[in-house]
């Protein structure tokens, strides 16, 4: 919701979900992602906040990190994705944008409901975002269609590090 969007820690943010400022019974599902940026007492992170309609829950985790969603069944693709996440992380490409992008398009261990980039008759992924963090920018890119759809359209935001100002660009 773009009423987030002041926020700048997640337990403002959980504060505002959680205290009726917003009706969440009117929403359909949602995954909202907030990264907190590292600092000496502390390292980077993302909070997830995740709406399925009933409940509202918050996971919080170290970066680099996979944040998973299915229409099909969330327990199995948790922890099918996770465990080609770990094996992704233990190659050391996680840094790089094109890795990553090529690894979310994957079908392993076999095209289905489960593989990274899901194909099936009730679920299918329709879309890939990435965000990069650097000092210099932020930059979200969005593929409009499967990750594994080379024809699909990529959209891509920017904006400077530490609010120095937006800017949109598509590829």
């Amino acid at each position: 919701p773009p009423a987030l969007a002041p926020f700048t820690a997640p337990d403002e943010a959980a504060a505002f979900l959680e205290g009726g400022s917003i009706d969440l019974a009117a929403m359909r599902g949602f995954h909202l992602v907030m990264v907190t940026p590292g600092a000496p007492e502390r390292s980077p992170a993302a909070s997830r906040f995740r709406w399925d309609g009933l409940r509202l829950a918050r996971d919080d985790r170290p970066l680099p990190v996979l944040f998973v969603s299915s229409g099909y069944d969330q327990g199995g693709a948790e922890a099918a994705r996770t465990l080609r996440w770990r094996s992704f992380l233990a190659r050391g490409e996680a840094p790089r944008v094109a890795a990553l992008e090529a690894w979310l398009a994957g079908h392993e261990p076999e095209r289905g409901v489960l593989s990274v980039c899901m194909h099936g008759a009730r679920a299918a992924t329709v879309s890939r975002t990435v965000v990069e963090v650097t000092e210099e920018r932020i930059r979200m890119i969005y593929h409009g269609g499967a990750p594994c759809d080379g024809a699909a359209p990529d959209h891509v935001a920017e904006m400077a590090a530490r609010g120095r100002g937006p800017s949109a660009a598509s590829p």
